[in-house]
């Protein structure tokens, strides 16, 4: 019996995919976009005037947080994507996770796939559970922002095979994964 998530089942996790949609949403892997420089003459955009050769940095956690573009903006709801999709590739400027246009992340759509076959593969494989002293609502959530973003405190948790235990040996026989 082989219980094992393969790349094959990942389109049919759907509420997977909104979940990591939203975890992305509201803890994006860099709070600031690297800065970009427009070479462009000045002009009037939205009735703001730019100047010349502006340097522009786009704070992407702000805007994943704007209370016009999300109902509730700071509260984890995956479910608002479940028929609400969105696109992480920079069509969708309220969620711009991997940046956007020439600047975008080159890697976004392999490291999105590997978000999410990582964590169907942690889930599939283990019961998780705090420690036996602590609680769920204990829990410190808070985050540090930085280059990136990470919690300040670390996220102590136990993991407890679920699977056969021949599914966990990292020494596959030559033909078989």
């Amino acid at each position: 019996m082989d219980d094992r998530v393969t790349e094959s089942h990942l389109p049919r996790l759907k509420y997977l995919q909104v979940v990591v949609t939203e975890t992305l949403r509201l803890h994006p892997p860099t709070p600031l976009m690297l800065p970009h420089a427009s070479p462009e003459s000045s002009r009037v955009i939205m009735g703001h005037f730019i100047p010349p050769n502006p340097r522009v940095m786009v704070n992407v956690w702000a805007v994943a947080r704007d209370p016009n573009a999300w109902e509730k903006p700071l509260e984890f709801n995956p479910d608002r994507f479940v028929d609400n999709p969105v696109h992480l590739d920079g069509r969708d400027f309220r969620i711009i996770p991997f940046g956007t246009g020439r600047r975008m992340c080159l890697g976004y759509n392999l490291g999105l796939r590997m978000i999410h076959f990582a964590l169907a593969s942690f889930v599939n494989a283990f019961d998780w559970s705090l420690p036996p002293c602590e609680e769920a609502q204990d829990l410190d959530m808070s985050e540090k922002y930085e280059l990136s973003i990470h919690r300040n405190v670390p996220l102590n948790i136990f993991a407890t095979p679920r699977l056969p235990t021949h599914l966990y040996n990292s020494q596959q026989k030559a033909g078989h994964m």
